[in-house]
Parts: C-alpha cells; structure tokens; sequence
C-alpha cells in the first residue's frame, strides 16, 4: 500500500503526463473564440471561410478551427501579398 506522501508524488507523475499529452493536441475553437483570437469580426470570419483563406474543420453542422493553422494560413496570405485591412489582393491577378 502507498503512503499518503507517495500517493500524491503518484497523482502528481500521472497529471504530468495527462498534461503532456493534452498540449500535444490541437485544441480547436468555434468561430466566435477564433474571432476573439484574431481581433476580426465574425461576419468577417465568415467572409474568410468562405473565401478559403482560413481552414476550417467541419463537423456535420459545426465549423471548427485550429488557432494555429488559421494563424499559419493569415500569415502565408500576407507573405503573399493579402492587404491586411481589406483581406484583398491588392493586385489583380
């Protein structure tokens, strides 16, 4: 049997290892964390969704997102030349 001393430096290994797993895990957002996330609007999400500029996951009728993939995704598209305020490409292609 454990001692009270051992069992808690056991509870203590185990919560590690729970947490390790965890944050290896993407943790994903609805539309209204990603836009607070972001600092944009939701219509705007919308909008960016649509245009296939943000990745989405969907589930059924849920449309869920990975903060980082999103972040990723905006920073490519203005690497690329996306005009930040407007989303837009400021030249015609």
């Amino acid at each position: 049997m454990l001692s009270p001393r051992e069992l808690e430096q056991l509870a203590g290994m185990v919560a590690e290892k729970v947490a390790e797993r965890l944050a290896d895990q993407p943790r994903l957002v609805d539309r209204y964390a990603i836009s607070k996330i972001l600092g944009l609007s939701v219509p705007t999400i919308d909008r960016r969704v649509r245009s296939g500029r943000i990745p989405v996951i969907r589930d059924g009728r849920r449309v869920l997102f990975n903060p980082q993939s999103v972040i990723e995704a905006l920073e490519k598209g203005e690497a690329n030349g996306i005009n930040r305020q407007t989303g837009q490409d400021p030249i015609p292609r």
